[in-house]
């Protein structure tokens, strides 16, 4: 069957998103036309008969069209119409009209006063009664939509605002209060200081959220790495890692509990705090490797070995070469670092009581 060269279709249906149905529709509803005029009544008496391939094809049309969606209407329609010319070419005449409103089921309109009226033309009553200004009028396809909201299924908003998105329409848009669990809102407000009246743009917060588990990440990795190099045979080790507990925990993994989260970050705030308050002592932990080799701790060290006749000078000198003959720049580096590591255990079971 050769599918008819020219189809009524509304501009209206090429802007939904429910999958194969606005282009579908008017294909679907076109051939029914042209049946009719073909067949006549003969052909609209089995509506009701269950006719084999309806559902799988219905199937196939919204794959297409999911498949199809960052294609172009006209586009996406030459594959409609392929599709359903090679599923009429099994049909038997008689039965293709039956077989297209069977079809048609699958396909609602989405609202009835911007649907053309096929029997209107039919009758010679004049086109449908929305414009094409209408059409083209932001506000008034804005206003349709909002009459048809409470009607769309959550699948529907969600493959909508998809769409909107994914032409610059709407970028994530901001959610009242309502919108959000109690619990963790209320948290959020207390981190942030916020009184809880104001709105929550989620395409910022997901950015934000973005940039503060990079900075974890990165956090994560330095602070654990440069602990390793410090302190290798420490007992505070690193248990798992934090970005790969929090992609899981976000992702609703029910092996990953909240708790386990809070541990893995709180075991992180600890280090770095650690790590980063240690940097305050460094010079206090310097002075006490180099400490012995001042002059008062060397007179201490050289009077018990100053020999008969010598000054205490030559007795210190001869002390100080040989403290200062021991200094190596590996044994220093050891000692500081064995120092740090020492400072920095003490202040995280501090920080963890």
């Amino acid at each position: 069957m050769i599918l008819p060269p020219t189809f009524r279709t509304s501009r209206i249906g090429f802007m939904m998103t429910d999958p194969g149905g606005p282009i579908a529709r008017d294909i679907i509803t076109d051939l029914t036309e042209t049946g009719r005029s073909l067949k006549g009544a003969d052909v609209s008496e089995r509506d009701g008969q269950d006719l084999r391939g309806v559902d799988s094809l219905a199937a196939r049309l919204r794959m297409i069209q999911a498949d199809l969606g960052h294609e172009s209407a006209e586009i996406r329609r030459g594959h409609l119409c392929d599709e359903i010319e090679r599923a009429l070419a099994s049909v038997l005449p008689d039965e293709r009209a039956s077989f297209l409103r069977s079809l048609s089921d699958h396909f609602p309109s989405w609202d009835a006063a911007l649907t053309v009226s096929h029997e209107r033309e039919a009758a010679g009553l004049g086109q449908a009664a929305v414009s094409e200004s209408e059409l083209r009028d932001p506000a008034f396809l804005v206003e349709r939509l909002e009459d048809i909201a409470d009607a769309l299924t959550p699948e529907q908003r969600s493959a909508v605002a998809a769409r909107l998105e994914a032409v610059g329409l709407s970028s994530g848009g901001s959610f009242s209060d309502g919108h959000w669990p109690q619990e963790p809102r209320k948290k959020l407000d207390a981190a942030l200081r916020a009184t809880g009246s104001d709105s929550i743009d989620a395409a910022r917060l997901l950015e934000l959220s973005a940039m503060l588990i990079d900075l974890v990440v990165r956090l994560d990795q330095i602070a654990w790495s440069t602990w390793k190099a410090m302190a290798p045979r420490s007992e505070f080790k690193r248990k798992g890692t934090t970005q790969e507990t929090m992609r899981r925990f976000i992702s609703g993994d029910q092996d990953v509990a909240r708790g386990q989260v809070a541990e893995e970050l709180e075991r992180l705030r600890s280090l770095a705090g650690a790590l980063i308050s240690t940097i305050g002592k460094v010079g206090f932990i310097s002075y006490r490797q180099v400490a012995k080799l001042a002059p008062g701790e060397i007179e201490v060290l050289a009077k018990p070995e100053k020999k008969a006749l010598e000054s205490l000078e030559v007795a210190c000198w001869r002390k100080y070469r040989q403290l200062a003959g021991n200094l190596d720049q590996a044994l220093v580096e050891a000692e500081v670092l064995g120092s740090m590591s020492d400072t920095v255990e003490a202040l995280i079971r501090g920080l963890s009581r």
